[in-house]
């Protein structure tokens, strides 16, 4: 009877401790399940006040607003924002990036830096000429090779060139003297040679022709080599009239002579030869040097371009100009009143359109407003282009137009509108922030670029120089310097 006591009274107790932890444990979720709840809301209280200090589709990152839109995104860096791992260049002035490669100079001594702002060419090695190293060609494009010049520091070092990774490509001395080609693709040093007659019995004289590369090859023409292109140039034979084409190397890619020639571009190089007439016509060759469009032409045919090319008939009442493929055959024409809706459309660039001013005409042969074209990557209607020959730099795999709107007026001087650009292959759009910028060197990715920052305890704005990425913010500055 005791034992039954005692055991009644244990599992009594046990029932009372098994309730109280039950309601202990009902307690606990009950507290958890509120802190649950609350956090939840504070989450969200926290998002939603977020969300209304900003735009739907707007982020905010380093003080840079990017928004999304239908054709990319649209990236508003503060001007002279600086990039996350930004350096300070302790020099004086600095010039544009050339294939990889850009000059400083500190003082009167000079040297070379790469991308990240490393030395490639310490100081006082070399006497490099600071200037712009940039070529250009007509129609708005730009050459980078990645050349640089130095000259004798009066002590007997002599002249010469550098490439971009400091290398010296060609030197100066024993009867030649090296110089950058037109287009600034390679250097030549002439040599005056013996003079001859031609089958004509008439007197003439050549020159030999040494050309130096960015790699360091050196190569030996007679008469020389120009407008190289995609590794064939045109090249004068002495003594012989017209021209032809040839490889670096010396090997023709044909043996046949032309009357004229333009360089080769998208795989094909407009030639002409006059008839029995003495009329000049026009055809193409491909890099085989093979005929593939014959000479039917009286005007010369623009260069090709995204695979076409743009031709003018000599009769100009049916239309006043065409584009062909690269079998010849006639794609898209413009008649007068074409002409008078849209304006002129110029050659394509490798970027795939052509542009007349006030529209845009796509390798599908659609036309389309300028004012759309802004529209669909979320830009102003009435914004502009700052240039109009639309520039592009050779090689650049991410081309970039550069472009004004008129909310992009300098906030300091109040004068002048600031510069944007587009990136065409990434869809990125950096809005206008810039006072100044320069093209995008197709190696480094960098661009020469000034933006006012503010205004000094005179009034006098404050510019910060250096150079860009492609997202538009400064990766290298100009330091200050000392202010004594």
């Amino acid at each position: 009877m005791k034992v039954n006591f005692f055991r009644m009274v244990f599992l009594s107790y046990l029932l009372m401790m098994t309730v109280a932890q039950g309601q202990a444990q009902s307690k606990s979720d009950k507290i958890n399940e509120s802190i649950q709840n609350t956090a939840k809301a504070l989450k969200d209280i926290f998002h939603h006040k977020k969300n209304t200090s900003q735009a739907p589709g707007t982020t905010q990152t380093n003080n840079s607003t990017s928004v999304k839109t239908g054709s990319g995104l649209i990236l508003t860096p503060k001007p002279g924002q600086l990039a996350k791992n930004a350096k300070s260049l302790d020099v004086d002035q600095i010039a544009p990036f050339n294939g990889g490669a850009a000059l400083v100079l500190k003082g009167s001594s000079s040297a070379m830096i790469d991308s990240a702002g490393k030395l490639i060419v310490p100081f006082n090695k070399y006497n490099l000429m600071f200037e712009n190293q940039t070529g250009a060609l007509p129609g708005g494009v730009r050459l980078n090779a990645g050349l640089f010049q130095f000259i004798d520091q009066g002590d007997g070092s002599g002249s010469g060139f550098l490439n971009a990774k400091g290398e010296i490509v060609a030197r100066n001395g024993d009867n030649h003297l090296f110089n950058y080609t037109a287009d600034r693709t390679m250097l030549a040093a002439s040599k005056r040679m013996e003079t001859g007659r031609n089958k004509s019995g008439i007197s003439y004289e050549f020159y030999r022709y040494t050309y130096a590369t960015p790699d360091g090859h050196q190569y030996v023409f007679d008469g020389g080599i120009s407008n190289v292109n995609e590794g064939i140039g045109i090249v004068h034979p002495p003594g012989i009239n017209g021209l032809s084409y040839s490889t670096m190397n010396g090997k023709r890619i044909t043996n046949e002579m032309f009357d004229a020639g333009n360089p080769f571009s998208d795989g094909m190089a407009a030639v002409g030869k006059k008839d029995q007439f003495g009329q000049m016509k026009y055809g193409f060759i491909n890099r085989e040097g093979k005929l593939v469009i014959p000479y039917q032409f009286s005007i010369m045919p623009g260069d090709f371009h995204a695979g076409y090319a743009r031709v003018e008939p000599r009769n100009q009442s049916a239309f006043q100009y065409a584009y062909i493929n690269k079998k010849g055959e006639v794609v898209f024409k413009q008649t007068a009143d074409d002409v008078k809706k849209y304006g002129t459309f110029k050659n394509f660039h490798d970027f795939g359109m052509a542009y007349s001013g006030g529209y845009f005409l796509t390798t599908e042969f659609k036309i389309i407003p300028v004012k759309e074209f802004f529209t669909s990557y979320g830009i102003p209607a009435d914004s502009w282009f700052i240039d109009n020959n639309l520039p592009e730099m050779e090689g650049e795999k991410n081309p970039k137009l550069f472009f004004g709107t008129r909310k992009g007026i300098d906030p300091v001087t109040g004068q002048g509108a600031l510069t944007g650009f587009i990136n065409l292959a990434t869809k990125k759009v950096v809005m206008p922030v810039f006072y100044r910028i320069g093209m995008f060197d197709p190696v480094s990715h960098l661009a020469y670029a000034e933006a006012d920052i503010g205004k000094d305890k005179n009034g006098q704005p404050v510019f910060r120089k250096g150079y860009v990425n492609e997202e538009g913010l400064f990766v290298l500055i100009l330091g200050q310097g000392s202010t004594w």
